[in-house]
């Protein structure tokens, strides 16, 4: 809501100054962010982590005769890798996916660290949204638009400290067996010791009353 409010007072727009939490944003009938808006803000806020995760590929993508002058370098190694591009400070991934109809061959994924807060936040999303389905999924749903580097242990981790998945996670709990009876340990000659298996109710099968009562 803060990152909303930053947006609107930009553009002459009443923010939400003195704020506190969300049922005073509703009260004050403060209308909700629209899709423009989340996409601008989202927008920004790769922005400002791949800035700060990335400085050197960002570098490299605005200045390439750098790249060509360098042998080997992390940073160059993982433009190559991953086919990256810089498009308006934005650090795009040229996905594998065709999109019928679009202008270009591949569809851009936006390039994101495997830890911090904004990468965390948005991996949670994809989390919830996929109603706790589970690590594989909520990836796999979040490579529709990012692509996180290490994005696997990043979801294997927001699952781990879920409140509602990481109770199904515990071990069971494991009975320790009893010791045996004396008897079978003990060394006796053939049927000093013998047992009987307990069996039944059997019907009994006779004329009689006695005959025909329940037997063990």
């Amino acid at each position: 809501l803060r990152f909303v409010s930053w947006h609107r007072q930009k553009k002459g727009q009443p923010g939400i100054e003195g704020v506190r939490n969300q049922n005073e944003v509703l009260s004050n009938k403060w209308t909700w962010p629209t899709k423009q808006e989340k996409d601008i803000i989202q927008q920004g806020l790769v922005k400002n982590s791949q800035e700060h995760h990335f400085p050197d590929v960002h570098d490299l993508l605005k200045h390439p005769q750098k790249m060509e002058a360098m042998e080997t370098h992390k940073a160059k190694q993982l433009i190559m890798d991953y086919g990256l591009t810089l498009e308006e400070g934005i650090i795009y991934v040229q996905g594998r996916i065709h999109f019928p109809g679009s202008v270009e061959p591949y569809g851009k994924l936006f390039l994101m660290p495997g830890h911090g807060p904004i990468a965390w936040c948005i991996m949670k999303e994809y989390h919830l949204n996929t109603l706790h389905g589970g690590s594989n999924h909520a990836l796999l749903a979040s490579r529709e638009k990012f692509w996180f580097l290490r994005g696997g242990k990043l979801a294997v981790s927001i699952r781990k400290k879920c409140e509602q998945c990481s109770p199904y996670d515990r071990k069971p709990i494991e009975v320790p067996e009893a010791t045996l009876p004396m008897d079978r340990i003990t060394l006796a000659a053939p049927f000093q010791v013998t047992g009987l298996d307990f069996a039944g109710p059997i019907t009994g099968i006779g004329e009689t009353e006695e005959e025909q009562q329940k037997k063990y």
